[in-house]
């Protein structure tokens, strides 16, 4: 898993665009990031897992990791929490463990990496949901990203920030208050916060970082509200985020968790392909082979820790493009003048009228740009 991850953080780590909204394949899931006004770099990584475990089961992840920027190393930080909680959750997925555990032992992973990195000096926030079940959803979060659920014309955050004012939101004096308390890479101890929430049908849900709900909660509310979809609805946010100052990084996920759990049980998706989408593309790995999950005694002799012992998967070279054979090589026995084969370019998307009105530029999933297969090297 070494080596997946690693891949996956140098994707994450590739030059882009400032800004890019994107719409996750055929799914409800739009997720965004923007640099702001202010800032030079985006440290912000917001980007969404779709596999299948061992068993068969089809899972969506969306993740958001904010790195901190007044610290070393913020998007480097932020990317590698976001590749480590999204290996180690692929990892863990074939386990017994349930499933508000697989997130927290994805998060405190995370942290693991991270702090072996950087000894404090660096790190992110966490904010993730995992949708597997019809009408449930579960979610970890570490830091001052949240998560948010709007029902009707309600937004309800579901997270408390690991902050003094999250946690002690009428006490004290204002110094210091809005300073983590805890974060990715904090240190070899983390505090995972983790849940789950039974959805109604029409409900959505916001994942965000600091720099996109800095925005007035009414203003969140009436923007989702009054948005046709998804995408267009987490564009606005970006545009207010941009219109109030844009002094930090905007990122963020909207979805329908009903009709992105309606999809996977559609069954869209191949067996052993591994798909990640961020704002700017998309990323597919093919695995062959599983996991071994082992079960140790704890130190105390009591109740079990789940660790990895073995992994079936390592990196190889990525796929060759197969080449057409010519009628010659089909048939040699009668060979034919070739003909020159002209390849149509496809042509671009144009905007809709409702995106057009709103001025968003919404890019959808295009074709995925590396595949790398992962090969079986399990003894026999």
């Amino acid at each position: 898993m070494e080596q997946i991850r690693t891949s996956l953080t140098a994707w994450l780590l590739r030059k882009t665009a400032g800004a890019a909204v994107r719409r996750v394949g055929e799914s409800s899931i739009a997720i965004t990031t923007d640099v702001g006004v202010v800032r030079q770099e985006n440290q912000d990584r917001v980007a969404v897992l779709k596999g299948m475990d061992p068993n068969g089961r089809r899972y969506f992840v969306i993740a958001l990791c904010d790195g901190m920027g007044g610290m070393a190393d913020g998007a480097i930080c932020g990317a590698t929490a976001l590749a480590g909680f999204m290996t180690a959750f692929v990892e863990i997925r074939g386990s017994a463990l349930a499933l508000n555990e697989q997130l927290r032992y994805a998060a405190v992973e995370a942290n693991r990496i991270v702090f072996e990195l950087y000894r404090s000096r660096g790190g992110a926030t966490l904010s993730a949901v995992l949708l597997c079940e019809p009408g449930k959803l579960h979610w970890v979060n570490v830091g001052d990203s949240r998560i948010y659920r709007k029902t009707h014309n309600e937004l309800e955050q579901l997270t408390i920030d690991d902050t003094l004012e999250g946690q002690l939101p009428h006490g004290g004096s204002l110094a210091g208050r809005n300073q983590l308390l805890q974060f990715i890479g904090v240190g070899p101890d983390l505090e995972a916060h983790t849940g789950s929430l039974e959805y109604r049908d029409t409900d959505q849900m916001l994942l965000s970082s600091d720099g996109l709900h800095s925005v007035y909660k009414d203003f969140i509310t009436e923007i989702l509200a009054n948005s046709p979809e998804p995408a267009i609805g987490i564009k606005r946010l970006v545009d207010v985020a941009r219109w109030r100052g844009g002094h930090d990084n905007a990122s963020g996920a909207v979805f329908c968790p009903f009709e992105a759990t309606k999809l996977l049980e559609l069954g869209d998706g191949a067996e052993n392909i591994l798909e990640f989408w961020d704002p700017h593309g998309e990323l597919q790995m093919v695995s062959v082979g599983q996991v071994k999950i082992v079960h140790k005694p704890g130190s105390d002799g009591g109740r079990k820790e789940t660790y990895i012992a073995e992994s079936d998967l390592s990196l190889s070279k990525p796929l060759a493009a197969k080449q057409p054979r010519t009628r010659k090589q089909r048939d040699p026995g009668n060979p034919k003048k070739e003909k020159n084969v002209k390849v149509q370019k496809a042509s671009k998307q144009t905007d809709t009228p409702k995106q057009k009105e709103s001025g968003a530029k919404v890019e959808d999933a295009e074709k995925p740009q590396l595949i790398i297969e992962f090969q079986n090297n399990e003894k026999k």
